[in-house]
């Protein structure tokens, strides 16, 4: 993909990380659940981290046509331990988040579209390191994703999602 090219997608990738930082931060104040509203908050900082690696890009694009020579991608470590952390504590009692789980779902949503987009975006870049820079956030938001999703199956059901996750001895 020419540099000229790049333009486009990377105002589409600011646009959503806006949106999706938006998004979790407006659900946070929605929701009552501990696990949940550490998560949303912990996303809302991924996606603000996002967004402001797009906005260095993007004035790189306007000021020099350039790809920035540094740019950064990262995934908040807290957000795993978050639901590790509050899954080993509330094992036996989860409060019931079922009017919240419609947030949860949303916010599936919302990252397997940023990691679709960002994924068929690799697929026509030829330079390497803007590549590894979209393959990096693919990945992140697949994290996310996987981190939501076990989010909602562990409220869900969370008797099954132990028994999933601890896989049982006398399993064959």
């Amino acid at each position: 993909m020419e540099k000229n090219k790049l333009i486009e997608p990377v105002k589409v990738a600011l646009n959503m990380e806006k949106d999706g930082l938006k998004f979790y931060l407006e659900s946070v104040e929605k929701v009552s659940n501990e696990l949940i509203k550490d998560l949303l908050t912990s996303l809302a900082k991924d996606e603000e981290e996002h967004y402001n690696s797009f906005k260095t890009i993007y004035d790189s694009f306007k000021e020099n046509n350039n790809w920035p020579e540094e740019v950064k991608i990262t995934a908040n470590k807290n957000s795993k331990t978050i639901f590790e952390e509050y899954a080993a504590k509330n094992k036996e009692e989860v409060k019931d988040a079922k009017d919240e789980m419609d947030i949860v779902k949303m916010a599936l949503e919302i990252e397997k579209k940023s990691y679709n987009f960002y994924k068929k975006l690799t697929e026509k870049i030829e330079e390497n390191n803007v590549k590894m820079f979209f393959e990096k956030l693919a990945d992140v938001e697949n994290e996310h994703y996987k981190l939501l999703d076990d989010t909602y199956q562990y409220l869900n059901n969370p008797a099954d999602f132990f028994i999933k996750e601890e896989k049982p001895i006398f399993e064959g």
